[in-house]
C-alpha cells in the first residue's frame, strides 16, 4: 500500500482482500451493514473504536510509524500492533 494512503483506505483494502464477506464482518462486529457499505464506498468515516472492531476480525496487523521514537539511522521506529496487544497499544501516548 502507498505510504500516503489513509488508515481508512488501508482498512477498506484489508476488508476487500480478506475473503470475509461484509455481511460476516457486520455480524461479527455489530456494525450495521448499511454503515459498512457507505464506509467501503468512501461515503463516510468511522470512529477509531469502530475500526478497532473491524481489525479484530480481519487477518491483518496494524503498523504505526512513530517518528518520535529514536532508531539509529533514520530517527523512526515501526511498532507492530496485533489484535492481542490492542489493549496495551491503547495505553501508549504519542508525544510530539
Amino acid at each position: 500500500m502507498s505510504r500516503t494512503s489513509s488508515f481508512s483506505d488501508q482498512i477498506r483494502s484489508a476488508i476487500s482482500s480478506s475473503g470475509i464477506s461484509r455481511y460476516a464482518i457486520s455480524k461479527r462486529t455489530g456494525i450495521d451493514q448499511a454503515v459498512l457499505c457507505r464506509f467501503m464506498q468512501g461515503q463516510c468515516g468511522m470512529l477509531m473504536e469502530t475500526l478497532d472492531r473491524i481489525v479484530e476480525v480481519l487477518p491483518m496487523r496494524v503498523t504505526v510509524d512513530a517518528p518520535y521514537a529514536e532508531t539509529p539511522g533514520n530517527g523512526h521506529k515501526l511498532r507492530s500492533i496485533d489484535a492481542e496487544t490492542k489493549a496495551h497499544a491503547r495505553k501508549l501516548k504519542v508525544k510530539k
